[in-house]
């Protein structure tokens, strides 16, 4: 009788051990690649696009509800409820979230921080939709309309059109950001709607030349906390008759209210400013200038043709130009009190009637001497 061949049962029992030790090392190896922990930092990374995306829903929902504020969403009944039960519905584990209600609107992020490298070119979420009324253009031209998915990554160029504004994404030495150039797409209006403060959590930093030309404006809507420039934002802006509120944010001021001749109240200058550079030149309405702040180190003609200026603060320390900064503001006697030694104060006092410089400057009888300085023909 011929005897079966087969596999012994010490040898099944071998094989089997040394496919368990194979599969061990296999998932090890990938698990030093860092495969499984990208694969799970990409659930979470979804997770949290589709977080976002049901909390932007219920504030749109709410928004039309008309909460606009904090203070309104407390009175919506269940509201932050109705979020976390549409985030459960998804099956997703909230743990590695937080979720924040700010008067812009909801905000989700994960409790990690975000590495340096993702904060400085952050992508747009593409789990967000385009808002109603707004459309997106990509540099190439591309137009997505309102219910489409905003594009996934972020090209310099690429312009968000949205209520009064245009929202146009630039690069910086700082990383991505999103820059107002020239946003209003009508200038015959005497007030515009509200300014993002973010899009798809991307700030709004750049406000140079907001409202150029914009002679009819009368009431300017609230500045978002993000910004950082103000250059030229409201310069010819003829019919304007008080400055808005500034966040401390804002470091440039550049021409801000340049040729603002109805301009008469302006409130409290951001305290991290650096560069007032021709801020309220030929603002010939405006009597009295609030404090400077000790940030401030450029004043070249901040206040040049300021015709009925009558008076102004201490000049703090650290001012380094003061070419011009009061020039022909004929309407400004008695004494000033500067605290700076600048480099450059060519013609700071042409033609006012400052007959005292106090404070602790090094250079009054200089001061004093530029009371006769003429200026050539400048053009900015």
């Amino acid at each position: 009788m011929q005897k079966k061949k087969g596999i012994s049962l010490i040898v099944l029992v071998i094989t089997i051990i040394v496919m368990v030790i194979l599969a061990g090392a296999i998932i090890l190896t990938l698990n030093n690649n860092g495969i499984i922990n990208k694969a799970s930092e990409a659930v979470e990374k979804t997770n949290l696009k589709q977080v976002q995306y049901i909390a932007n829903l219920a504030w749109a929902e709410a928004y039309t509800d008309g909460v606009r504020t904090v203070e309104d969403v407390d009175g919506v009944k269940g509201f932050e409820t109705r979020v976390k039960e549409g985030i459960q519905v998804q099956g997703i584990d909230m743990t590695p979230y937080n979720i924040i209600v700010t008067d812009k609107g909801v905000e989700v992020a994960l409790k990690e921080t975000e590495s340096e490298e993702e904060q400085e070119k952050p992508t747009i979420d593409p789990a967000k939709i385009i808002l109603e009324g707004a459309t997106y253009t990509q540099a190439d031209g591309t137009v997505l309309n309102a219910g489409e998915t905003m594009p996934e990554i972020v090209t310099e160029g690429d312009i968000y059109t949205y209520g009064d504004y245009k929202y146009t994404y630039e690069t910086s030495s700082n990383g991505w950001k999103v820059a107002i150039n020239t946003a209003v797409t009508d200038k015959n209006q005497t007030e515009y709607g509200m300014i993002l403060e973010s899009i798809n959590g991307i700030p709004v930093t750049n406000m140079q030349q907001t409202f150029y030309q914009c002679k009819v404006l009368t009431t300017v809507p609230e500045i978002p906390g993000s910004v950082t420039n103000m250059a030229y934002a409201f310069r010819g802006c003829t019919s304007l008759t008080t400055a808005p509120e500034m966040p401390s944010s804002v470091t440039n001021m550049t021409g801000t209210f340049y040729g603002c001749t109805s301009l008469t109240t302006v409130p409290e200058i951001p305290s991290n400013v650096t560069n007032m550079f021709l801020a309220f030149i030929d603002c010939t309405s405006l009597t009295i200038v609030p404090k400077i702040p000790n940030s401030v180190t450029n004043m070249q003609a901040a206040f040049e043709g300021c015709t009925s200026l009558t008076t102004v603060p201490e000049i703090p320390s650290n001012v380094t130009n003061m070419r011009y900064t009061f020039y022909d503001c004929k309407a400004l006697t008695g004494t000033i009190v500067i605290n700076a030694d600048p480099t450059d104060i060519y013609g700071c006092l042409y033609n006012t009637k400052i007959t005292v410089v106090n404070g602790s400057t090094t250079k009054p009888s200089a001061f004093l001497e530029t009371k006769t300085q003429k200026q050539g023909i400048i053009v900015v």
